[in-house]
């Protein structure tokens, strides 16, 4: 069960890091968004692990 989850993370992150690079190197937006977005990923993980806990209870 765990592989299948690994492969999957593995896959989305070969299709979307590379376009996440380039938006956050060459993209002239605001200097905050890398913190949001990285927010966001803490924040996605912590919810996940969350659900994860309650789950094993």
């Amino acid at each position: 069960m765990y592989l299948h989850r690994l492969l999957l993370l593995l896959l989305l992150a070969t299709l979307l890091l590379p376009g996440l690079v380039e938006l956050w190197l060459f993209h002239s937006g605001h200097w905050l968004m890398p913190f949001l977005i990285w927010a966001l990923l803490i924040l996605l993980a912590a919810t996940a692990e969350w659900r994860h806990r309650h789950h094993e209870l």
